[in-house]
């Protein structure tokens, strides 16, 4: 069972040794993890077996189970494999188990192995609870009741359900390099849903062909994509403030066409390498790129209002849960207080610049009215001039597939009474 064995060794780093889900499988597997979704069968057992990390503690002590460590792990993804796999034969894999927790603890945890039922029977908390709602779903029971509070059974369940099983892939065509036409003749798998946009819903990875690597096309959820393109166009000249998702700036930054500015604030250039080669390959003199953190930093790097300015900082990103198994595992409440500071702050900052009648778009990619609904109302308060056109929050059942909460803001002139 060496398939089991090496799983094992991934989920021990991230459990035990508190790596990441990345950092975990790049130690066991260094060319496995660029792909997200593995054909290797031990990096596939590993993630499986972290996003039902709370389901298999929860029955480890419903059956008072005495294991080490090591055991405690093989066991967990022995059970990935029989309860939600069926990669591995399951009488293989059980008869393996026994070996290693020896036969008085095997005989404990048997009929779990060969539990044919719902997945929901072999959870012992009252359904519909949070404890219930955080077993299956693998979710702090902190989140789940912030959720459950903020808005409603029905909404949640619609974001859980879909979180467990959203598989989207979405891409922005770089039209200074390509066309949709040219990609589509290429791989007429992937489908179109609106001008240089590309989406496919399968196992198939398209981060991995030629293409791609020469940034023809590049990864955008279609939500940001969508904003962006109605907000950022090759005539008039924007602010974007962009706290940490280089594929929403290169969007911003194709859409100029290389004719209209584009003053792109990051408040790190150091992680920002990316958006820097972007600029640089595409040959681009339009954009003004420049880190600030203040009032200062602003004032350095552009001195004029502007008619749109687009807020995009750092933000809670539940929806890349899909993505990495262990990231609402190691989520706590304290960088959650943090980032809805910093998201305040950049608000704050970037509403100086813009000029009368001009639009204020403030998006955060995140399920928590506080980072959303909350920070906006206090903003309206503060700040009356502003009105508020529009907002809205997706989830990730949405067709574009995200937890985005976006807010359209006009800042009406002064009185001259």
């Amino acid at each position: 069972m060496v398939e089991i064995r090496l799983a094992s060794k991934i989920v021990k780093l991230v459990l035990i040794k508190h790596a990441t889900y990345i950092e975990a499988v790049d130690e066991v597997f260094p060319n496995e993890r660029k792909t997200f979704q593995s054909s290797n069968i031990s990096v596939f057992l590993a993630k499986q077996t972290i996003k039902h990390y709370f389901l298999f503690e929860n029955l480890y002590h419903q059956k008072n189970l005495v294991l080490n460590d090591d055991e405690k792990i093989l066991l967990f993804v022995v059970l990935t494999n029989n309860l939600f796999a069926n990669i591995l034969n399951k009488n293989s894999c059980a008869s393996f188990l026994e070996g290693e927790i020896g036969k008085e603890e095997f005989e404990k945890i048997v009929p779990v192995l060969k539990h044919k039922g719902e997945i929901e029977e072999l959870i012992c908390f009252e359904k519909d609870s949070d404890f219930f709602y955080a077993t299956k779903y693998n979710v702090p029971i902190w989140l789940i009741h912030m959720w459950r509070k903020h808005y409603g059974d029905e909404l949640v369940k619609d974001f859980l359900e879909a979180a467990q099983n959203y598989d989207l892939q979405s891409y922005a065509i770089n039209t200074f390099k390509s066309t949709t036409e040219e990609i589509l003749e290429k791989y007429p798998q992937l489908e179109s849903p609106f001008e240089n946009a590309l989406i496919f819903n399968g196992t198939t990875r398209y981060q991995t062909t030629e293409e791609f690597k020469d940034d023809k096309y590049f990864d955008v959820k279609l939500a940001f994509k969508s904003l962006i393109d109605d907000y950022v166009n090759s005539e008039d000249e924007v602010l974007l403030y962009s706290g940490y998702e280089d594929d929403f700036a290169k969007a911003a930054i194709v859409n100029t066409k290389g004719k209209a500015g584009l003053n792109l604030i990051v408040p790190d250039m150091s992680d920002r390498y990316d958006v820097l080669r972007f600029i640089r390959i595409n040959k681009l003199r339009n954009i003004n790129m420049f880190q600030a953190n203040d009032e200062y930093g602003f004032d350095a790097g552009i001195s004029y209002k502007q008619n749109t300015v687009i807020v995009f900082p750092e933000s809670s990103r539940f929806d890349i849960a899909t993505k990495y198994p262990d990231f609402l595992l190691r989520f706590d409440r304290e960088s959650l207080d943090k980032l809805i500071e910093d998201e305040r702050h950049a608000l704050e900052l970037c509403s100086k610049y813009v000029e009368d009648g001009g639009t204020l778009v403030y998006i955060v990619n995140t399920l928590n009215k506080k980072e959303s609904y909350n920070i906006i109302s206090e903003f309206l308060l503060k700040h009356p001039r502003f009105k508020l056109l529009r907002d809205k929050q997706l989830t990730a059942s949405h067709p574009f597939g995200t937890t985005m909460y976006y807010a359209v803001l006009t800042l009406e002139g002064e009185s001259n009474d």
